[in-house]
C-alpha cells in the first residue's frame, strides 16, 4: 500500500533551465488516464499521460476513483519523457476507503525537464479487491479539481514557475469482470467556465470528453440555448469530443450561465447536463514585476547577467502584449507575447564611458486598463575603483512549492559585504504577505524559508507572489508559484 518512502526510493531530484516560446505547437495542453481491465485479485495499470505546449518544471494530478473496490498500490515513475532525473510524489487524502489521491511530477530549478510533446509520464498501479462484482469504474479529477476540495487542481507549472496552466483532464476507466446492462454516458470535465474582458480576445476554446461505459456504442446529441456559446460538433457517437467556443464578448459585465445537454437514448441516464459559465469583466490589469531594472556593467568587464521581467494580470484574463525600448544595449526577448509570460533583458554592446544610461522598456497590452506598463532602465557603466557592491537572489526552491504537502521553500541570496537586507514576500497586487527577514548580514551566501503563511500566520492562497531582495546597493525580484 502506501507509503511516502517509495516516492523517495524512486527517482532523484532536477529540473531545467529553458528560454519559453511564445508559439503553441499543440492544440491544447492536457492529461490522459488510460483504459485498464481485471478480475477480482488483480493488478491493473491505468497510465497518466500529457500534452503540452510548454517545457515543464512540475506537474501536479489529483485522481479519483469511485469504487472502494479498485484499490490504490503505488504510482510508477515513467522515464521516457524527461530531460534529466526527476522525482514523483504522491499521498492520500483522509478517507475510508481510500478513493482518491494526488500525483506530483516536480522538480528543483535547473536540473531538469519534461519537454514539449505528449506520452505517458507516469502508471497507477491499483489492486482489485477480492470478490468485487463485475462493474466499470471511472478515474478522472472531476472531484478534484481546482474549485475546491482536499487536493489541488490539475496544473502545469512551466520551467521557471513563471506560469501556471489548468490543463483539460480526460478520464478513464478500469472494467471490473464482465459488467453489463444499459449505457452510461459520461462527460468530462463536469462543467465549464469561461472569464472574458468586455469586447476583449476569445477565451480558448474548451474540450468535452464524451464516454459511454457499459452496454452497446451510443449515438449522442449536443445543444445549449444561449446566443453567445457555440458547441461543435452537435451530434457524434461516443467515445467523442465536443468543442466549446465563445462567439462574442460584446456583452454587458456580468455571469451569464448556460447549459450543454447531451442526450443519448440509449443511455440509460440520458440527457446529461453540463453547467457553462460566462464571466464578463470589465477590465484587469497587467502586473509588471519588477517595476525596475538595474543593471552595472565594469569597464572592460562581462557584461552583467539578465533579468527577467515576470507578466501576469490581476485576474488571470490572458492579454496579448508587445515590448519596445529605444537603446541599442538593452536586449529583450521575446518582444510579443501573453500573461502569463516572462521576459529576458539583457545588455549587449554596453558604453564604454563611465556613467548612468538609462531607457523605459513599454509594455503595451491594450485590453489592460492601466496599458502601457513603463519599466525604467539604468545601467551604471563604472570603472574598477567604482564598482557598487554586489547583490543576488537566487529562485526559490522548490518553485511550485505545496502548501499542502511540503510547506517549505528556500530562499538563497548573496552580498559581497556586509550589509542591511531586507526580504519580503508580496502578493500579485503589489501588497506585503510576509516579511522574511529585516537585519544586517555577513558578506557571503545566505537562506531564509517561508512556509507559505502571511504575516498573521494564515496559510497563503494558491497563485503567483513576488520575492523581493532589498540592499542599500538595490533591490531583485524572483516571482514564487504556490500551490494547495
Amino acid at each position: 500500500m502506501f507509503c511516502m518512502s517509495k516516492w523517495r526510493a524512486i527517482c532523484g531530484l532536477y529540473v531545467g533551465w529553458l528560454m519559453i516560446s511564445v508559439s503553441a505547437a499543440f492544440a491544447e495542453n492536457s492529461v490522459r488516464f488510460g483504459d485498464a481491465a481485471g478480475n477480482p485479485g488483480d493488478t491493473v495499470y491505468v497510465d497518466v499521460a500529457t500534452e503540452n505546449d510548454l517545457v515543464l518544471g512540475a506537474v501536479t494530478v489529483p485522481f479519483h476513483w469511485n469504487s472502494p473496490d479498485l484499490i490504490f498500490d503505488t504510482i510508477l515513475f515513467v522515464r521516457d519523457r524527461y530531460q534529466g532525473d526527476f522525482i514523483t510524489l504522491g499521498y492520500a487524502t483522509p478517507s475510508v476507503p481510500l478513493t482518491a489521491s494526488l500525483l506530483i511530477i516536480g522538480s528543483y530549478p535547473n536540473r531538469g525537464w519534461i519537454d514539449r510533446g505528449s506520452g505517458v509520464v507516469a502508471r497507477i498501479r491499483f489492486v482489485i479487491a477480492e470478490g468485487a462484482g463485475s462493474q466499470w469504474v471511472t478515474v478522472d479529477s472531476v472531484y478534484t479539481d481546482n474549485r475546491g476540495g482536499n487536493l489541488p487542481g490539475t496544473q502545469f507549472s512551466d520551467y521557471s514557475g513563471s506560469r501556471v496552466i489548468y490543463p483539460v483532464v480526460y478520464g478513464g476507466f478500469v472494467t471490473i469482470g464482465s459488467p453489463s446492462g444499459q449505457a452510461t454516458l459520461t462527460a468530462i470535465p463536469d462543467r465549464l467556465e469561461f472569464h472574458v474582458l468586455r469586447n476583449g480576445t476569445a477565451p480558448p476554446t474548451q474540450v468535452v470528453q464524451v464516454r459511454s461505459i457499459g452496454g452497446p456504442p451510443v449515438s449522442w446529441t449536443a445543444g445549449n440555448t444561449g446566443s453567445w456559446i457555440s458547441v461543435s460538433p452537435s451530434s457524434g457517437s461516443a467515445p467523442g469530443e465536443i468543442q466549446v467556443s465563445i462567439l462574442s464578448t460584446d456583452l454587458n459585465v456580468g455571469l451569464y450561465p448556460d447549459t450543454l445537454v447531451i442526450s443519448a437514448p440509449a443511455a440509460g441516464n440520458s440527457p446529461v447536463r453540463l453547467p457553462v459559465t460566462l464571466t464578463v469583466e470589465s477590465a484587469t490589469s497587467l502586473v509588471v514585476a519588477p517595476s525596475a531594472l538595474d543593471f552595472h556593467k565594469v569597464i572592460d568587464g562581462a557584461n552583467p547577467a539578465n533579468r527577467e521581467l515576470s507578466l501576469a494580470t490581476q485576474n488571470g484574463v490572458l492579454l496579448n502584449w508587445t515590448a519596445s525600448w529605444s537603446s541599442s544595449w538593452i536586449t529583450v526577448f521575446p518582444t510579443t507575447g501573453s500573461s502569463q509570460s516572462v521576459m529576458n533583458v539583457g545588455v549587449d554592446s554596453p558604453p564604454s564611458v563611465a556613467g548612468a544610461y538609462h531607457d523605459t522598456i513599454v509594455v503595451i497590452a491594450a485590453e489592460a486598463s492601466n496599458s502601457p506598463v513603463l519599466i525604467p532602465v539604468t545601467l551604471s557603466v563604472d570603472t574598477a575603483a567604482s564598482v557598487q557592491p554586489r547583490y543576488a537572489l537566487a529562485q526559490n526552491r522548490p518553485n511550485p512549492f505545496s502548501t499542502y504537502h511540503d510547506p517549505i521553500t528556500s530562499v538563497s541570496y548573496s552580498v559581497d559585504r556586509e550589509d542591511q537586507v531586507d526580504i519580503t514576500v508580496y502578493d500579485i497586487l503589489g501588497r506585503p504577505v510576509r516579511h522574511l527577514l529585516s537585519d544586517r548580514v555577513s558578506a557571503g551566501t545566505h537562506s531564509v524559508n517561508w512556509d507559505g503563511r502571511d504575516d498573521r500566520g494564515k496559510t497563503v492562497a494558491s497563485g503567483h507572489y513576488f520575492c523581493r531582495l532589498k540592499t542599500s546597493a538595490g533591490s531583485e525580484t524572483r516571482q514564487m508559484v504556490v500551490i494547495k
